[in-house]
């Protein structure tokens, strides 16, 4: 059985080769992107930060279907009025990062906060229930 941090390797390594093949273009003709991600693991939680700068928390939607994690989201394009881009390195458009989650992740405790351009959503592990069953005698 994978671990969960196999499971995010698998879908953030095909998503990075994407990510390899479009870097360089100019940002308006392949559009938003993939945002940048970090992924953590430990005993009791999983996190994942997003980077989303400029990115307003009404412009986020954050969903959680068959056990898959789907953020999307919209930047601005920034263009001060009366000018025109000489240079853009910085992505502007809609983008999506979906993710594979592990069946020991409670998605429906997770808790997602906006701050200084970074997602951060924190995937709480089950709590894993056990209880003895006595064996009734016939």
């Amino acid at each position: 059985m994978l671990t969960t941090l196999q499971l995010l390797d698998r879908t953030l390594s095909s998503l990075d080769a994407f990510d390899r093949l479009t870097r360089g273009f100019d940002a308006e003709r392949v559009g938003g992107g993939a945002a940048s991600v970090n992924v953590f693991e430990g005993e009791r939680a999983v996190i994942v930060q997003l980077s989303a700068p400029g990115v307003k928390k009404e412009d986020l939607e954050i969903n959680v279907e068959d056990d898959v994690l789907t953020v999307s989201g919209a930047r601005p394009a920034a263009l001060p009025e009366g000018y025109t881009a000489l240079h853009r390195e910085r992505r502007a458009g809609r983008f999506t990062r979906s993710f594979a989650l592990s069946r020991d992740l409670d998605a429906g405790a997770a808790e997602a906060r906006l701050e200084d351009g970074v997602l951060t959503l924190t995937l709480p592990r089950r709590v894993a229930s056990r209880r003895s069953i006595p064996v009734q005698a016939a």
